[in-house]
């Protein structure tokens, strides 16, 4: 198994080198890419560890992109799954998670939504709220989910020209206005009066 941030997180604490497999969550990392248990079953046992606040759990974009799409047979499309990742805990700057890396995470991800051509704009826009409501963030959300679509046009327009199989791009664009037209629901996000004592 490849060094995870969660190993290295763990020789950074102890000073000592982690063994192969340290933790519970390593364990069943393992059993998953073994094909010994589902990601539905790593993504509940996640969940489980991140709502005791359980140091170090490392996500990247795949893991998101498992936990909506499933890797089983069958697909079954969940942009629920993304609450079950707790990205308020998982990828904020309080659990030691620079902005830019949790940034990253999720944009990544996007992309890849963006990009595949099987992906619905409403699945898209599903998955974007999804984003929108979790990611920890002080920033306005609408301010938030435009600079996250900026990134990933400027990444789907620099990689144009490396892509050896045609994209549908007039697909991408509707998904894409789609997302836009998504953060104007957060336009006046304004705070719920409540009287004075």
């Amino acid at each position: 198994m490849p060094l995870t941030f969660l190993q290295g997180s763990h020789e950074l604490e102890t000073k000592k080198q982690a063994p192969q497999h340290f933790s519970s969550l390593a364990l069943l990392r393992v059993l998953y890419e073994d094909k010994k248990i589902s990601f539905d079953d790593y993504l509940e046992y996640f969940g489980y560890l991140s709502s005791y606040r359980f140091r170090f759990l490392s996500l990247n974009p795949n893991d998101i992109e498992m936990a909506v799409f499933s890797d089983s047979e069958i697909k079954t499309i969940k942009p629920e799954n993304i609450r079950k990742l707790n990205f308020p805990l998982v990828l904020s700057e309080e659990y030691g998670v620079p902005f830019q890396t949790a940034f990253n995470v999720v944009g990544g991800f996007l992309l890849k939504v963006l990009m595949d051509n099987t992906i619905t704009a409403d699945i898209a826009e599903r998955i974007f709220i999804e984003i929108l409501e979790t990611f920890p963030t002080k920033k306005n959300k609408k301010d938030f989910g435009q600079m996250l679509l900026r990134i990933c046009i400027r990444a789907i327009e620099n990689n144009k020209s490396k892509f050896v199989l045609f994209q549908n791009y007039q697909v991408i664009n509707k998904k894409i206005d789609r997302l836009l037209q998504a953060t104007e629901i957060y336009n006046s996000e304004t705070q719920i009066w409540t009287p004075e004592k």
